[in-house]
């Protein structure tokens, strides 16, 4: 019996696939300006890339495991460089040894003043090394996915339960002046979202 993975509510897939629901890259377009040539290093079966690419960007898909889109067999931790033309790296990282896929992430389009957008669960960032990554200069920003993503569809089996935890994009670029990062906000899933019911009396402001 496959071991059911608690924070999400089903079972646990092979190497941490779990498809990127296609509003969750809505999201981060737009409220994040990427540049038009991007690699997705983690690109499964080609969730991101393909709502990059219909947003007009230009993409470069690979993956150490061959889930029959991009190229399969590159393992992301053995490149040493963008691919030609590409400045930017978008990707839903395996949560497993997160921490030096991101290290490894940031250094990379460095040289050429790039960009760095991982979706992550949103208490990852609080961790003592990670926040560290969240104190860089090149850090720009977070935007938070409000409430909890639903992945089960994308690997055809019903959740139990919503996951317990909540998730975000974190950006970086190497390009940005000196400044604070910036915060922004999307709810899940827009198109189908209802409005929750007030608990309290809120301010104008907050409606």
């Amino acid at each position: 019996m496959p071991q059911l993975n608690r924070h999400l509510g089903y079972p646990r897939q092979e190497k941490d696939f779990y498809p990127t629901p296609a509003w969750v890259t809505k999201a981060l377009v737009r409220w994040v300006r990427l540049p038009s040539g991007i690699w997705e290093p983690f690109c499964g079966n080609g969730a991101i890339s393909q709502v990059l690419e219909e947003q007009g960007h230009s993409v470069v898909s690979t993956d150490l495991v061959d889930r029959g889109y991009g190229e399969g067999g590159r393992d992301f931790m053995l490149e040493d460089r963008m691919p030609e033309g590409k400045t930017a790296i978008v990707t839903n990282p395996p949560y497993r040894d997160l921490f030096e896929f991101a290290v490894h992430a940031l250094k990379l389009p460095e040289p050429v003043g790039g960009m760095v957008a991982l979706m992550v669960n949103h208490q990852w960032q609080t961790g003592q090394e990670a926040s560290k990554l969240c104190r860089m200069p090149a850090f720009a920003g977070t935007v938070v996915l409000v409430g909890r993503l639903d992945f089960s569809s994308g690997i055809g089996v019903p959740a139990k339960n919503r996951g317990s935890h909540s998730h975000c994009w974190l950006v970086w670029d190497w390009s940005r002046p000196p400044g604070p990062a910036r915060i922004f906000y999307e709810g899940v899933n827009p198109e189908k979202a209802q409005r929750p019911r007030r608990r309290v009396d809120m301010p104008e402001w907050a409606r």
